[in-house]
């Protein structure tokens, strides 16, 4: 577990994993203060959303406050496109979250595509299932 929020004499307490990195325990420090934000509003803050019970559409909701709070569109829009700097290793450390974090702000803010699940590249060659492809 990451990290959780829990009601203790008389005040709340976020709990982070110390054993993870500390890029994955600052994201689960924001997302875990989404938690406590939304609390007094909970039972109408998340409904059944596309397909999605309350409890899943809270944490997909925390997880996109603690990606927008340690990555901010303007910063990374700044980075990525008028900065040049485009090497996922690069700007996960200049923001202090993880590769993978960072991986999908940049998906979610269309500025990268997804890689298609069956297409892998190592080196230079396209690997796709049943045949490798010179890339």
């Amino acid at each position: 577990m990451s990290g959780y929020t829990t009601w203790s004499r008389g005040r709340w307490l976020i709990v982070l994993n110390r054993a993870e990195p500390f890029t994955r325990q600052r994201f689960s420090l924001f997302h875990e203060a989404k938690h406590l934000l939304d609390h007094p509003f909970i039972a109408d803050a998340y409904r059944y959303v596309q397909g999605q019970s309350p409890e899943e559409w809270a944490e997909r909701v925390c997880d996109h406050f603690a990606a927008c709070v340690l990555m901010p569109k303007a910063w990374v829009k700044r980075h990525y496109c008028h900065e040049g700097t485009q090497q996922l290793p690069t700007l996960a450390r200049r923001f202090g979250v993880s590769q993978m974090a960072m991986r999908l702000r940049l998906l979610n803010l269309g500025l990268i595509e997804p890689t298609p699940r069956h297409y892998w590249r190592t080196s230079d060659v396209l690997l796709v299932p049943g045949r490798a492809v010179a890339a």
